[in-house]
């Protein structure tokens, strides 16, 4: 009845998506064993992961030291979570990483002008900086002989395309079946390629995207600000998807 109800306005009702119920369900039948959580903070998303995966080993990216120090607390001595202190990008060795006010802005890019427009300062401003290590998903991968990663989260404040060019060995094999990594759609870092760049990049890459999902919007005339997004590499989206489909 509500349903019907709010169609009479010219919406309609839908049940929100969970995106690690669909993740489990896009992986059903694959024995999940590795998950990289980039930029973890303190461990929230890395939590949920596990909850979703429970038999994967989860490698967990967090570059800043208080964050790092909460996040290997909160799973000390869990066989299952393995702590990296670095952050990702397209190359490695030491960079500068903008420590803002709030840690989940913390970025290996500058604020952009502007930004204070779309965030609240309290949340965004620039503190101070400091130098961290840095990896990249391929190096990493080769120290670690990991040969797959079934789930690669990214919340790296506008630094994810980024991360995904240091990711070119494991994208080109496809070896990277999921990629659930935060999206921005309006310019809060400098440097930050647009949501439809992101987009075109892994398109090229064969990864199609699945869904959006926790979208943010500015109030007045409702501006999206920032979600996350689901992509799938082919044969996931082959044997998960199209192979299921029953029409539009």
């Amino acid at each position: 009845m509500l349903r019907s109800l709010v169609r009479c306005f010219g919406y309609d009702l839908q049940k929100t998506s969970d995106p690690f119920q669909d993740q489990r369900r896009l992986l059903s039948g694959v024995a999940v064993r590795t998950v990289f959580d980039v930029g973890a903070n303190v461990g929230a998303v890395t939590r949920a992961l596990h909850e979703c995966f429970p038999e994967s080993m989860i490698h967990s990216f967090e570059p800043f030291p208080e964050s790092f120090e909460s996040l290997c607390a909160k799973f000390r001595g869990e066989p299952w979570f393995k702590p990296v202190r670095a952050a990702v990008s397209d190359r490695s060795g030491r960079q500068t990483l903008y420590v803002n006010r709030k840690s989940t802005s913390n970025s290996l890019l500058p604020v952009a002008t502007g930004a204070e427009d779309w965030v609240s300062p309290r949340k965004i401003a620039n503190v101070t900086t400091a130098r961290v290590e840095v990896t990249t998903i391929d190096e990493y991968c080769r120290q670690e002989a990991i040969d797959e990663i079934h789930v690669l989260k990214m919340d790296i404040q506008g630094g994810e395309m980024t991360a995904l060019r240091g990711a070119a060995e494991m994208l080109s094999r496809k070896a990277v079946s999921l990629i659930y990594t935060e999206a921005l759609f309006v310019p809060l870092y400098q440097g930050q390629p647009s949501f439809h760049e992101l987009c075109a990049f892994l398109t090229d890459h064969g990864y199609a995207l699945f869904n959006l999902y926790d979208l943010h919007h500015a109030r007045g005339m409702r501006q999206v600000l920032w979600g996350n997004a689901l992509f799938v590499n082919e044969p996931i989206r082959h044997s998960a998807i199209d192979s299921a489909r029953n029409g539009p």
